[in-house]
């Protein structure tokens, strides 16, 4: 039977650790050792993590706060099992998730790497489907991660044949930068169900440290436009990622010049071919509805440029998002 390493860093998380240990000793999977790297907790993380007994939970600590991308590339040389599952220390494991990302990792041998669907809970609550095609996860890495670093189980092959580490140069955006580096060699995958529960509160990486996250994902996403030959300049890193219309420019105006930029990146594909030219569309086209989507405060006219551009998803039931889209632009919301 495969093993799995999960593989937890702790840094003062003694609020939410317990839950997140017992989230993983009560899997219906249970061929795994539980991976936890104390890096330099000065809370009573350490305390609580000794009260459980379990023989599958092997515990490290670091000779002081070492940050997370070396505690990460510390852990992956200790790994012992076949897979390695990430797993942060005050977010919840559904109960089924290693047994449904270890079956399918079986399955599908092609897939190096393999995330879920993730729920958030705590200040905010939603939900994140990500693609679940490979080439669609590669593709929407031009924009944004397009896979959950907390959710992911890695191959331990994957990660000696390619001696994978974390590059400490894009500190909060870690995972994204990695993804994006190793798309070309291995396939991806997520499973569409919803196997991970995201905790969201004050000092959670999306919170804490938001500025120098999205500065390092800027970077990555320069770098990826690269690939394509384009060149950004800083306006156009910040139109690729810009959502809602900027506060001196009109509606008309903004609108079309993203739509001339998302245009560009599909004709650079087709002459670099980086992306399957049918998943870059596909996602360009997603983006482009919700940009569109994210401006419907400024009336029906959205919805009319929206309809004009080629750039438009099919209907495809009366449930499609592009029918609530519709109907905000009508109320302006």
């Amino acid at each position: 039977m495969k093993k799995v390493t999960v593989l937890m860093p702790v840094h003062n998380a003694d609020k939410y650790v317990g839950v997140a240990i017992e989230s993983i000793l009560n899997q219906t999977f249970s061929n795994f050792e539980l991976l936890i790297i104390n890096d330099g907790s000065t809370d009573n993380s350490a305390t609580i993590i000794h009260s459980y007994k379990d023989a599958r939970i092997r515990y490290v600590e670091n000779n002081g706060n070492l940050g997370l991308i070396k505690t990460l590339n510390y852990g992956l040389t200790l790994a012992q099992g076949d897979f390695i599952a990430r797993m942060d220390a005050d977010d919840i494991s559904q109960p089924f998730r290693l047994e449904k990302q270890v079956e399918f990792m079986t399955k599908n041998p092609h897939i190096g790497v393999c995330g879920t669907w993730i729920r958030t809970f705590g200040a905010n609550s939603y939900t994140n489907k990500y693609p679940t095609n490979s080439d669609e996860i590669k593709s929407e890495l031009l924009f944004q991660t397009s896979i959950g670093h907390a959710t992911t189980m890695i191959r331990k092959d994957i990660i000696k044949k390619f001696n994978i580490q974390y590059d400490p140069n894009y500190s909060h955006a870690e995972d994204y930068e990695l993804w994006t580096r190793i798309s070309e060699s291995i396939e991806f995958a997520n499973i569409p169900d919803i196997l991970y529960r995201y905790r969201i509160h004050n000092q959670s990486v999306s919170n804490a440290h938001a500025n120098t996250q999205l500065y390092n994902a800027r970077r990555v996403r320069a770098r990826e436009l690269r690939k394509i030959d384009i060149e950004p300049s800083e306006t156009n890193l910040t139109l690729h990622t810009k959502l809602t219309r900027p506060s001196n420019v009109d509606i008309d105006s903004f609108l079309n010049a993203k739509e001339i930029w998302l245009h560009k990146i599909i004709a650079q594909n087709k002459i670099i071919h980086k992306y399957n030219e049918n998943a870059l569309l596909n996602t360009v086209k997603n983006h482009w509805l919700f940009v569109c989507n994210s401006n419907t405060k400024h009336g029906f006219g959205v919805w009319r440029r929206y309809q004009k551009s080629d750039l438009r998803q099919n209907f495809i039931t009366n449930n499609s998002p592009q029918i609530k889209f519709l109907i905000k632009c009508l109320i302006k919301i």
